[in-house]
C-alpha cells in the first residue's frame, strides 16, 4: 500500500491484508514521529478504522492512505509560511532588479 502524508511524501509499505489497521497505523506513527492517538488515516476521503483489516474494506495494492494529524498540520502551516516568505522575497528582488534596470537604461539614454 501506498502512504502518503499531507506534505506530499510518499511511501510504500508492505502489510498483510488480513491484519487489523491499526498495526499499520502505529507502523507509520512510529516511522513519521507521531503521537498515533494524534493521527488519522483516510482512504478516498472515509476516515479508516483500526480495527477494521485492508481485505475487508477492499483496500487493494497501490490504494493510497492518507495520514493527517496535528504534528503534521502544523509542519505544512510551517512549510507553507516559508513558501510565502521565499515567494515575496523572490518577487522583491525581480522588481528591484527591474528597477535598477530602467534606472540603467533612463541613465544610458541621457548620455
Amino acid at each position: 500500500m501506498l502512504m502518503r502524508d499531507i506534505l506530499g511524501r510518499e511511501f510504500s509499505i508492505q502489510f498483510r491484508r488480513s491484519t487489523p489497521l491499526r498495526i499499520l497505523m502505529g507502523s507509520v506513527c512510529k516511522r513519521l514521529g507521531l503521537e498515533q492517538s494524534q493521527a488519522f488515516f483516510t482512504h478516498n476521503g472515509t476516515q479508516l478504522n483500526g480495527d477494521e483489516t485492508p481485505e475487508a474494506i477492499g483496500l487493494v495494492d497501490q490504494d493510497i492512505i492518507v495520514v493527517d494529524g496535528k504534528a503534521l498540520q502544523e509542519e505544512k502551516a510551517a512549510q507553507d509560511k516559508r513558501e510565502r516568505k521565499a515567494a515575496l522575497a523572490a518577487q522583491a528582488k525581480t522588481e528591484r532588479e527591474a528597477e535598477e534596470a530602467e534606472m540603467m537604461a533612463k541613465k544610458e539614454k541621457k548620455r
